[in-house]
């Protein structure tokens, strides 16, 4: 167990390492880099806030693996933060992964690596009361944004969920992005709701 609620966590590893978070991790801020190894999460990192904007989390490595129990959170008092998990590799998730904006605007949530799977317990949210968040899953609207790589291949299995929403009275929904440069498989629900006079959100699935 790691708790530095006034600052960093960064945890690296290299050499075709493993790093492994099986306990809890609680930091405004939370790194964990194996750039030649892989991370698997199966407890919890929470960055989040409960007195303002959430925090951020951010996983780079070859594989990163996050099993069924995991759970990534920067849901803030106000704004949802930011969760970027990025493998040069394989990207599989079975994790709960929140940044929501309790009071304010949803986070954003961007998730890629050569091909991505979303599994049967995955659960995604950067909801929001005033306006859901962003998700970017493998690549950003018509795989032309600069600043996250293009997955070749992306899996969204059945019992995988995805939501943007408003949970406030007014507010627009969010946008939710699931792309792969090659084959796209979607069994999955994704949900970017409006509420009042706040429009719906934008969804692309493609492939």
């Amino acid at each position: 167990r790691f708790e530095n609620r006034g600052g960093k966590i960064y945890l690296g590893s290299g050499g075709g390492s493993r790093v492994r978070n099986r306990g809890t991790l609680r930091a405004p801020k939370v790194q964990i880099k194996a750039p030649t190894g892989t991370v698997e999460n199966s407890g919890m990192i929470d960055a989040g806030s409960e007195v303002g904007n959430g925090g951020e989390i951010e996983i780079e490595a070859e594989s990163v693996i996050g099993t069924v129990g995991g759970f990534l959170k920067t849901t803030g008092l106000n704004n949802g933060g930011s969760i970027k998990i990025t493998a040069s590799g394989e990207l599989r998730l079975d994790d709960s992964i929140t940044a929501v904006g309790e009071k304010g605007f949803g986070g954003s949530i961007r998730l890629t690596g050569d091909t991505v799977t979303l599994g049967d317990h995955a659960g995604i949210d950067a909801s929001g009361a005033t306006g859901g968040g962003t998700i970017l899953v493998g690549g950003g609207r018509a795989g032309r944004d600069d600043s996250i790589a293009n997955a070749r291949i992306t899996t969204i299995a059945e019992g995988a969920g995805l939501s943007a929403n408003t949970t406030g009275s007014v507010g627009d929904g969010g946008t939710v992005i699931l792309w792969a440069d090659d084959t796209m498989d979607f069994r999955g629900s994704v949900q970017n709701r409006g509420a009042g006079s706040g429009a719906g959100g934008f969804t692309e699935v493609s492939g």
